[in-house]
């Protein structure tokens, strides 16, 4: 009986990771991948140590202090983006960044079960994704089911008036957005952490060409009866309020894209 109980326990901590307090706020874990951004944009990243020592000691458990869900293009490595080291990002990857049930499970246990005090959906510049959304083409499946995630996003934007050229960065942002908002309604973990001031979702596009991440606007308490009135209605297919009316981005959005221009513009 006793052997049964230290291998139940055991099969535990492999399945649920530590169960290590988070000694991370929102706070701190954003600056921190702020931070490395910019290490990464200046070519300046730090020398991490992924030797036998740090695989061993990740061994027993693991406390990543951000979630992030992002697109699988081979063009957008987290780990790199934001210079991080083994066991600090709890990443998840799925062609045009969108967010089924299993990528909402996997956030999920990210937030309950790991303690992730933030976590990011992150688009990209020159999305093939989100360029099929955009497409007359007809796509077999299953990618069809994939790009049909997206194809509500670009339909609204074009609906909203975006010009011709804004069209597909809109939908990028948008479908990053989205994703957020989805989190936030489909994780009950995310839900209570939000709200207990524990966790922020919220949405970010990396260039790939510049290599700088633009954070958008973060998803609080505020924002959880909202997001599942949201999912509810069936309403995602809708810019969500971030963006007004005339398919520009909102104050906010403006401030913080000028904030990460003018930051961009100085490790330069």
């Amino acid at each position: 009986m006793i052997w049964l109980c230290v291998l139940a326990m055991g099969t535990a901590s492999l399945v649920f990771g530590s169960g290590n307090t988070s000694v991370w706020t929102s706070q701190s874990a954003l600056e921190n991948l702020q931070n490395g951004n910019e290490r990464f944009v200046s070519g300046k990243p730090k020398v991490w140590d992924s030797g036998a020592a740090a695989r061993e000691k990740l061994s027993t458990g693991q406390s990543p202090y951000a979630c992030v869900i992002t697109c699988s293009d081979s063009r957008v490595p987290p780990e790199e983006i934001f210079d991080t080291g083994l066991g600090e990002l709890f990443v998840i990857r799925v062609a045009g960044n969108v967010t089924p049930a299993d990528v909402v499970a996997s956030a999920d246990y990210a937030v309950g079960h790991l303690n992730c005090p933030v976590v990011v959906v992150m688009g990209h510049t020159r999305c093939g994704a989100v360029g099929a959304a955009l497409s007359e083409s007809e796509f077999a499946e299953p990618l069809n089911s994939l790009i049909t995630q997206i194809k509500p996003h670009a339909e609204a934007c074009q609906a909203k008036g975006y010009a011709p050229e804004e069209i597909f960065a809109g939908v990028v942002k948008e479908n990053a957005r989205a994703g957020a908002v989805h989190l936030l309604a489909g994780s009950r973990a995310i839900e209570q952490a939000v709200m207990d001031g524990k966790c922020v979702v919220l949405s970010a596009v990396y260039d790939i060409e510049t290599g700088v991440v633009d954070w958008q606007s973060q998803l609080g308490k505020a924002d959880v009866k909202s997001s599942k009135e949201l999912i509810s209605t069936k309403q995602l297919q809708k810019p969500i309020s971030s963006t007004n009316r005339d398919g520009h981005d909102s104050e906010a959005d403006k401030t913080q894209t000028a904030r990460s221009t003018a930051s961009s513009k100085a490790r330069h």
